[in-house]
């Protein structure tokens, strides 16, 4: 569960939150759309302790979020997701080492898992864009966090190369109970992955629609034929239809 309790963070003389108020049950992954601008990248990195806000607090299972610990929530940056000066096998050790417990598999085994089996020995800079998305979460794997905060994960990929992280991704949320919460801008991305789709807008960030995602589980790439999904993708086009519509009126108001 995460909670944010009249939490304001101000940026360069600009509200970025307003004593925002908001529950997320995240017994399932959760998606977070909105304008370019609205805040959605901010809140990720409050939640992370990347931020601290300006007033009132962030809770996640019930505990003040406190600083960067890995083995509750891991966050994975939208543009660059390793260090530069390490290889593949380096930078998912490099959590390993950092994560408290022994039952963890070596990076050898978490780097065949995310099919980067045979590129432990390449640097950041000698992987494609796809194999880079692969390695962070390779080391979301290897932080052993329960919560996974994702900033565009998936962006600038080709469709082939979504469509494999896509099946990773739930895999990894389907079958090792790990949850996630998916700032993006693809709406068909945000109704395979997510059961709930908050639908923003800001700044300041405020939560305009929260759409139910009815598309059953299991999920795999295959559930886009199915008619909910269709479904899905209609009713959040609608909310954001709606917020952009009312926003003006909520602007007059302010």
């Amino acid at each position: 569960m995460i909670r944010a309790c009249d939490a304001s963070f101000d940026y360069g003389g600009r509200s970025i939150l307003d004593a925002l108020n908001l529950t997320i049950s995240c017994e399932r992954p959760i998606a977070i759309m909105g304008t370019s601008g609205c805040g959605k990248t901010t809140l990720l990195r409050l939640l992370a302790g990347l931020e601290q806000p300006t007033s009132g607090r962030f809770s996640i299972e019930g505990i003040e979020r406190a600083g960067r610990d890995l083995t509750r929530r891991f966050y994975s940056f939208q543009d660059f997701d390793a260090f530069p000066w390490q290889n593949a096998r380096q930078n998912v050790d490099f959590v390993l080492r950092h994560t408290p417990g022994g039952d963890a598999p070596s990076a050898g085994a978490i780097l065949e898992g995310v099919g980067l089996g045979a590129h432990g020995e390449k640097f950041p800079r000698e992987l494609s864009g796809g194999m880079r998305k692969r390695l962070a979460l390779g080391r979301a794997i290897a932080s052993g966090a329960g919560l996974l905060l994702l900033d565009e994960p998936f962006s600038s990929l080709d469709v082939s190369a979504k469509a494999e992280l896509h099946e990773l991704l739930l895999d990894l949320c389907q079958e090792r109970g790990v949850n996630a919460l998916i700032v993006t801008h693809d709406i068909d991305e945000a109704v395979l992955l997510s059961a709930e789709v908050l639908v923003c807008w800001g700044p300041p960030l405020r939560v305009a629609e929260r759409v139910l995602i009815e598309l059953p589980y299991p999920r795999s790439e295959a559930s886009r034929e199915q008619p909910e999904f269709e479904h899905a993708v209609v009713e959040v086009l609608k909310a954001f239809r709606r917020v952009r519509e009312e926003e003006p009126v909520q602007r007059a108001k302010v």
